[in-house]
């Protein structure tokens, strides 16, 4: 049901932006939203305890699978974060940023896509060890200059985030 509704509000941000009919902060709280699920599900398998405690390939290896399913899937949303931020035509007052979002977003699909590649837990420790996340501190400097609210973003606001990430 959730991923309906991102996909939903994925569609309608196209269609808004197809139309001319752009309502920039509307626009912004999808294409956030959007990130912030695909990190979410990412974060909630690195929380989990079954992943924390493991130690070699061995405790690895039944999760694997389900890592490349989800790293995967970060790497496709952030993707379609990519393509829905370029899609738009941004007033001047949010271009630099967007393109500093748009290049974090761009950071992290190339990480998630390196690691739903990993066959190894050696080779996903390698590549988490040498890559560094993005803060996304453009993501507020946007939120400020579009005048979003923060009930409107699943980032700020718990009760939307569990409707929309969970």
């Amino acid at each position: 049901m959730k991923r309906r509704f991102l996909t939903a509000l994925s569609a309608t941000t196209f269609v808004l932006v197809s139309c001319g009919g752009t309502n920039y902060a509307e626009t912004w709280v999808g294409i956030s939203n959007d990130a912030t699920c695909a990190l979410a599900e990412a974060e909630r398998f690195f929380g989990r305890d079954d992943v924390n405690n493991v130690e070699s390939e061995e405790d690895f290896a039944p999760l694997m699978e389900e890592f490349q399913t989800i790293t995967a899937s970060v790497n496709s949303t952030m993707k379609q974060v990519m393509s829905d931020l370029a899609a738009v035509e941004w007033p001047e007052e949010v271009a630099d940023d967007i393109d500093d979002f748009f290049q974090e977003a761009s950071t992290v699909a190339s990480l998630f896509g390196r690691l739903s590649s990993a066959d190894s837990y050696a080779e996903i420790f390698g590549i988490v060890m040498r890559s560094d996340m993005p803060t996304f501190t453009a993501a507020n400097i946007i939120k400020a200059k579009l005048g979003v609210d923060d009930d409107l973003l699943a980032s700020d606001n718990q009760d939307l985030f569990d409707e929309l990430c969970n």
